[in-house]
């Protein structure tokens, strides 16, 4: 009769062991996989219809599954032949559409397309600060207008790391898996940097305009513009926070936290803007030549 070698019948049941804790656990199945109506946020785990009981909206259980979870993702616009197209339509969504640009965003969108977009125009928005600054120094001012760029460029990135890091943590998502909410909401972030264009235009647009309507009014133009350069930011600074908050509110649902967050965006922009203005006065004083003694 053969006789098992007990440590080889250890060492086979050790093998089966390993090879039982190296394997992966199994895939949930579609219909345990959790997730919700884009259009309304409706619970959709588990229905075998396509479509939504709450909107009527018809889906593709299998293909929003693969929306949400896939990998690497282009934006809504990626597809899209020219990187111009998708930039303008980018723009557009991000000033008059954002529930659908929040709505049609990937759970695991690339994030590439979000940061050329957001560091585009970033970039253009420092360049425009940059040669205003000049042209109005009659080129004396062209350090301080350096400055005043590359510190718009570093506010507005901070800015918008400390927004998608709340929301990551004090926000309930929808349709965005676990493991990649901070980087879903930096994204989201960079696709509403459009409006850093807006904010520098406003205040250089908007006197010089008025200025040429005022056909020589020196005096109009003399107490119309400090006021148009105070307040003219607030113009497109507040609609930038109402589209923001309603691309959040399209992807999350209702909470304290996101009220907070929403609450939140205000102070850290004018934050990070006075910040940045008492660096440049700070470099001004620290630079300038003492006026000769009398």
């Amino acid at each position: 009769m053969a006789q098992l070698d007990p440590d080889s019948s250890v060492s086979q049941t050790d093998d089966e062991g390993a090879l039982r804790a190296q394997s992966p656990s199994p895939a949930p199945a579609d219909d345990d996989v959790e997730i919700h109506c884009p259009n309304c946020k409706y619970n959709l785990t588990g229905l075998t219809k396509g479509r939504c009981p709450e909107c009527g909206q018809a889906f593709n259980r299998a293909e929003l599954i693969e929306w949400m979870a896939a990998p690497d993702q282009p934006l809504p616009y990626g597809q899209r032949s020219g990187t111009q197209t998708r930039f303008a339509l980018l723009f557009r969504d991000s000033l008059l559409d954002p529930c659908k640009l929040a709505r049609g965003l990937p759970g695991r969108p690339d994030a590439g397309d979000g940061r050329l977009h957001g560091h585009t125009c970033r970039a253009i928005a420092s360049l425009i600060v940059v040669v205003a600054f000049t042209i109005l120094t009659d080129g004396d001012g062209f350090g301080y207008a350096c400055l005043a760029g590359a510190l718009m460029l570093l506010a507005s990135h901070a800015v918008e790391v400390i927004i998608a890091a709340l929301l990551n943590c004090y926000t309930i998502p929808c349709n965005i898996p676990e493991d990649n909410r901070y980087a879903f909401w930096r994204t989201l972030c960079n696709c509403f940097a459009s409006y850093y264009l807006l904010l520098v235009a406003f205040p250089i647009c908007l006197p010089l305009f008025l200025n040429l309507v005022a056909l020589g009014l020196d005096v109009v133009a003399l107490l119309v513009t400090p006021w148009l350069l105070t307040l003219s930011p607030l113009l497109p600074l507040g609609w930038w926070w109402y589209c923001l908050s309603r691309a959040i509110a399209a992807r999350t649902f209702p909470s304290t936290g996101r009220t907070l967050v929403t609450l939140s965006i205000p102070f850290l922009v004018a934050g990070s803007f006075l910040i940045s203005l008492f660096i440049v006065v700070v470099a001004a004083v620290l630079t300038m030549e003492p006026y000769p003694p009398s």
